[in-house]
């Protein structure tokens, strides 16, 4: 498997269809070299309020929210 290495990334794009959250706890190292986060998830899966605390735990500063309803919701998160 290729790895990245320290290369940072602009901008991450999270659509995992309800893995949101194990994609978030999991991959901890990754997330430190990215700057900025547009993530979808499935309320059936997680919440906003569960990925917000962790996305800011990693460092990153909620901006928007794209679009939201009953059954999904886009987000979009950025380092300071």
């Amino acid at each position: 498997v290729q790895r990245f290495g320290e290369t940072r990334c602009n901008v991450l794009k999270i659509d995992v269809e309800g893995s949101e959250l194990k994609f978030l706890q999991t991959e901890a190292s990754f997330l430190t070299i990215c700057d900025s986060v547009f993530i979808e998830w499935h309320t059936w899966a997680a919440k906003f309020e569960q990925l917000k605390p962790i996305l800011e735990g990693y460092g990153f500063v909620y901006v928007k929210t794209i679009d939201e309803n009953e059954l999904m919701g886009t987000a979009v998160f950025r380092r300071p």
